[in-house]
């Protein structure tokens, strides 16, 4: 019984963690705010990425740790993952300081007042950092995959 289950799952795991992927996902998109969630952060983190394995598991992409074509793959899915990670950590907001004033219409002042937040991204300089090292990833994927099927190596 349990050798026909962990069957299954060797057989279909590409295709589950490509299931689970946008069920994390979607949550993830859902609890997006303002301000950022820590958990709407994982969950887009992990959406992205189990999707992402899922494809690069079922399409056998990983297939011989000794090859050049696998490190290839290995540099294409580094790239994803720093993506991603950018992705997640940019939707954080920082509430540095606030400022009250007063509601004014035509002329009048109205008993109101309005917050004005002023923010700021205190992620920002690890997003750019991780996205420059997303394209250099993904470049040298490419270059690897390119070499590989050229049959230069």
């Amino acid at each position: 019984m349990f050798n026909d289950a962990f069957d299954f799952l060797k057989e279909n795991f590409g295709k589950i963690l490509i299931v689970l992927g946008p069920i994390l996902l979607f949550p993830g998109l859902l609890l997006l705010s303002t301000f950022g969630c820590f958990l709407s952060a994982l969950c887009i983190f992990f959406g992205i990425m189990l999707t992402a394995l899922g494809f690069f598991i079922q399409l056998e992409l990983f297939s011989d740790f000794r090859s050049l074509d696998c490190w290839g793959s290995v540099l294409l899915f580094a790239s994803i993952v720093f993506f991603a990670l950018s992705i997640a950590l940019f939707q954080f907001l920082e509430v540095t300081s606030f400022t009250v004033i007063q509601e004014v219409f035509k002329g009048a002042l109205l008993p109101y007042k309005r917050v004005v937040l002023h923010t700021e991204r205190p992620y920002l300089w690890l997003c750019g950092l991780l996205l420059w090292a997303g394209f250099f990833s993904f470049a040298a994927g490419l270059v690897v995959k390119v070499v590989r099927s050229l049959g230069f190596v």
